[in-house]
C-alpha cells in the first residue's frame, strides 16, 4: 500500500513539475515591432475643385456656377477624364452678410453656392493640363492633389511581408543577445498603414498660375507596421 502511495505521489510531483515548465517556458517572451516600406510611382490622382459664386440675384449666381462647373467638366473630358470620375462631394446655396461695425447690422452681400467636386485622373501624365484648364475655366478653389497607385493593396501586402521579416530579425537578435533562441511565433498584429501623397492648395493655386503647370509626383511610400510576440 505504501509502495503504490509512493508511486502516486510520484506522478503527480512529476505533472506538477511538468505544467511549472510549460508555464515557465510559454511566459518567456520577446515583443516587438517590424516595419516595412515599399516605394512605387504613382499612377492616378484625384483633385478636389471648388466654385464660389455671389449675386444678388439666386437665379444668376446658379446660372453663373453651373456655366463654370459645366465647361470645365466639359473641356476636361476632351482631355480624356472619365465622365464616371467627376463626382460632387457638396452643394452649398445660401445667403450671404457682411458684418457693419459701425451700425452693428448684417449687411445682405447677395445669395452665394459653392459647388465643390473630385476629379480622378487616372493618367498621371493629364494632371497639369486639368490644373491648366482649371484656371482657364474660372474654377476658383483647389484644395489639393492626392497621388495614389490603383493597386495599392499588392504593394501594401508587399509591404506587410517586409514588415513581418523585420520583426522576426529583431526577434532573433534579442533572443541572441540572451543567448538563445526564438521558438515560435504567438502573436501578429497589424498596427498601422499609411501612403498618403498630397500637395496643398498654396502650391497648386501657385503653380496653376504658370503656363504649362508640371506636377511632379514623385515616388508614394507605402508602409506597414505590425506587432509581434514571440516565446523562447
Amino acid at each position: 500500500m505504501k509502495r503504490i502511495l509512493a508511486t502516486v505521489i510520484m506522478a503527480v510531483l512529476m505533472m506538477s513539475s511538468f505544467t511549472f515548465a510549460q508555464e515557465g517556458t510559454s511566459s518567456r517572451t520577446i515583443g516587438v515591432t517590424g516595419e516595412g516600406e515599399v516605394s512605387v510611382v504613382p499612377n492616378q490622382a484625384v483633385i478636389t475643385f471648388s466654385v464660389d459664386t455671389v449675386n444678388m440675384d439666386a437665379r444668376k449666381v446658379v446660372d453663373e456656377n453651373n456655366a463654370i462647373v459645366n465647361k470645365f467638366k466639359a473641356d476636361i473630358i476632351k482631355l480624356g477624364v472619365k465622365e464616371s470620375n467627376i463626382k460632387t462631394t457638396s452643394y452649398n446655396f445660401f445667403k450671404d452678410y457682411d458684418y457693419d461695425s459701425q451700425t452693428n447690422k448684417q449687411v445682405f452681400k447677395g445669395y452665394r453656392l459653392v459647388n465643390a467636386f473630385e476629379v480622378k485622373v487616372e493618367n498621371i501624365q493629364m494632371v497639369g493640363d486639368v490644373l491648366n484648364k482649371a484656371v482657364e475655366d474660372g474654377i476658383t478653389g483647389m484644395s489639393n492633389v492626392a497621388f495614389s497607385v490603383l493597386e495599392k493593396d499588392k504593394y501594401y501586402a508587399e509591404a506587410l511581408k517586409k514588415a513581418v521579416a523585420n520583426g522576426k530579425a529583431k526577434a532573433d537578435a534579442i533572443a541572441q543577445g540572451l543567448g538563445t533562441t526564438v521558438k515560435e511565433s504567438l502573436k501578429v498584429t497589424e498596427v498601422s498603414a499609411s501612403y498618403p501623397v498630397t500637395y496643398p492648395v498654396m502650391m497648386l493655386e501657385k503653380s496653376a498660375a504658370d503656363a504649362g503647370t508640371a506636377i511632379s509626383q514623385g515616388e508614394l511610400t507605402i508602409k506597414a507596421i505590425v506587432s509581434m510576440e514571440y516565446s523562447y
